[in-house]
């Protein structure tokens, strides 16, 4: 049994943008590909969580980037499940290229009764799931407070491509969404450096999202904060913040 999982990830062309650098979600997209056959090989995977009418659901991230990779290069991840509480799980990873680190970050899972919508105590549930007590992000994950106005909103509706197997909207896509209503001009020439995430309810097929983002800057470096609710609801969806520092790395 393999207690930390390591994954290989030659960028593609689809993966970059016009800059030549992948972007945060498909970042995100790769630990959610490790993470995911990880947690098959230690037997609490999708395939046998699936019979159960079990899914992990990611609620939290927390995550720093030094740089991103450009186009032609290959993203190493490392992650592992790192404790087991009550109602949640902690997995921790890490990113390389070649032997550099580029980003780590922290993440919160609840195992959840598809039926109910409930979560279920982990230890009960899956009492062989492992622990490995390494941080690559000691995290206490901190609250991220919406400020009192915001300067950006749209609304988007996900295509059905955006879907997961356990029928929501994808979480990387929630973040492309929340990022979305940003104008590329009030972003231009930094990279996201930092971000905390908060993802409080599900997205169905058909709904429609209000996007709204607030912006500040200081000297160094800027600040946003995201929400995103259902349209017509108060049900918020993701709560976000991101720290932008100036790009350093070009293709």
């Amino acid at each position: 049994m393999q207690r930390i999982w390591e994954k290989d990830f030659p960028l593609r062309v689809y993966e970059v943008g016009s800059d030549g650098l992948v972007s945060l979600p498909n970042l995100m997209n790769f630990f959610q590909d490790a993470a995911s056959q990880h947690a098959t090989h230690l037997e609490a995977g999708f395939s046998q969580l699936a019979p159960r009418n079990l899914a992990w659901f990611v609620t939290r991230y927390h995550v720093r980037v030094t740089r991103y990779p450009v186009y032609g290069e290959t993203v190493r991840v490392k992650t592992w499940p790192k404790a087991k509480k009550r109602l949640f799980a902690i997995r921790d990873f890490e990113m390389y290229v070649k032997d550099e680190p580029i980003a780590v970050g922290s993440t919160v899972w609840c195992l959840v009764d598809l039926s109910s919508r409930n979560p279920l105590n982990v230890n009960d549930a899956l009492p062989n799931l492992p622990e490995n007590p390494q941080d690559a992000l000691a995290s206490d994950f901190p609250r991220v407070s919406l400020p009192q106005s915001f300067d950006h909103e749209e609304t988007f509706s996900p295509p059905d491509s955006e879907i997961d197997m356990n029928g929501h909207v994808n979480n990387t896509s929630l973040i492309s969404l929340a990022l979305e209503c940003l104008p590329r001009s009030s972003v231009k020439g930094y990279a996201v450096s930092g971000m905390v995430v908060f993802f409080k309810h599900e997205m169905w097929r058909g709904q429609t999202v209000l996007s709204q983002a607030a912006i500040g800057r200081n000297e160094s470096n800027l600040e946003s904060l995201h929400c995103l609710t259902i349209k017509g609801s108060e049900t918020e969806v993701l709560r976000m913040k991101l720290v932008w520092e100036k790009q350093a790395v070009s293709p």
